[in-house]
């Protein structure tokens, strides 16, 4: 995707790196001042496309003619817990603690329809709540990460998982190595308790992935809803089926407030459904909104009883994805969506 976005699904990338596209006519020998050729122009002496000077990638910006880490990514996303950016060689260095990457399982080679997913497992309250270091679900947890179809888990909530998978390391790593994707293009990826116990820590909350075609998904993040915190929202929200819609900058991952949330281009009220909006503090129940209907500096906001649906929002200059979203009985589903331009 997740999923997060959701999640777009999604739900969170994690690394260092930017993709910069420039003009052929930069590999010209005298490019620069007047000398650039046709669909170029001179941009601090080097010859670049004209009507896009550099498209950075996920986290970077574009500043004059490089493109330079966002901060918030750096200090949020790009760099693992006890490591940070160092500038001169552009990668992330341990800060003198814990550097080892305790996700040891490397995704093989993709193979056509068949990839590999790869992430985390961590606490939904840190992650929506953009800790640094969100709290990751240890090995020991007692949960289980299931991947389905998404058409099919909403149609019916007791279709099994195409597979299950668990943590195997204390960061909240998990794999699985090599995977269908399904006829609707993308998987929801959720996390439970194991259905053999009688524990009840965790409620059934998922995020979709939307892979692109023999290509690996990894450094997901998965978020973990704890029931304790399920029960705090109050609402029925897990009972009648959430969808917790995201709005969040593309690149450096920062929630958007001012966001009026829209059902096929109609913003609320929508038949059938109820829209709460999240406060600063998301450990409490989101509030019932119908006259401000935009979201606070959380970017969230929960659609009780989501149907099945192509959902979306607006603000003033800023373009914001559309994409498809619902909701099942007994179920949280995480569906982020990217805001560019404001």
């Amino acid at each position: 995707m997740s999923l997060l976005d959701c999640f777009r699904g999604t739900f969170v990338p994690v690394g260092i790196g930017a993709l910069v596209i420039l003009a052929a006519a930069l590999l010209q020998s005298g490019c620069g001042g007047e000398t650039c050729g046709t669909g170029t122009v001179s941009k601090d002496g080097v010859c670049v496309a004209a009507d896009d000077v550099l498209t950075c990638g996920p986290g970077f910006n574009a500043v004059a003619n490089k493109c330079e880490p966002s901060a918030n990514w750096v200090k949020v996303a790009a760099c693992g817990d006890n490591t940070e950016y160092d500038p001169t060689t552009g990668k992330c260095k341990g800060t003198g603690s814990n550097t080892q990457d305790t996700c040891t399982k490397k995704c093989p080679q993709p193979q056509g329809s068949k990839i590999c997913l790869a992430g985390r497992v961590l606490d939904a309250v840190d992650v929506m709540g953009g800790v640094s270091n969100p709290t990751p679900i240890k090995k020991d947890a007692k949960v289980t990460i299931g991947i389905y179809d998404p058409v099919a888990y909403v149609s019916n909530p007791d279709a099994p998982p195409i597979t299950t998978t668990s943590i195997y390391a204390d960061d909240g790593c998990f794999i699985v190595e090599s995977i269908d994707v399904p006829f609707s293009g993308f998987f929801m990826i959720g996390v439970d308790d194991d259905p053999g116990t009688s524990l009840d820590i965790y409620v059934a909350a998922a995020v979709g992935e939307t892979p692109v075609f023999n290509q690996n998904s990894m450094n997901l993040v998965i978020p973990a809803v704890k029931t304790v915190t399920a029960n705090a929202w109050g609402n029925d929200l897990v009972k009648d089926g959430v969808m917790i819609m995201w709005f969040r900058k593309k690149g450096d991952g920062g929630s958007v407030d001012g966001v009026t949330p829209t059902l096929e281009n109609q913003a609320p009220p929508w038949t059938g459904m109820s829209v709460f909006f999240f406060d600063k503090d998301i450990t409490t129940a989101p509030y019932f909104d119908m006259t401000t209907k935009v979201t606070t500096t959380t970017g969230l906001v929960a659609v009780r009883k989501a149907q099945m649906k192509t959902f979306s929002g607006t603000k003033s200059g800023c373009k914001i994805e559309a994409g498809s979203g619902g909701a099942t009985p007994g179920t949280i589903f995480f569906r982020i969506f990217d805001v560019e331009g404001c």
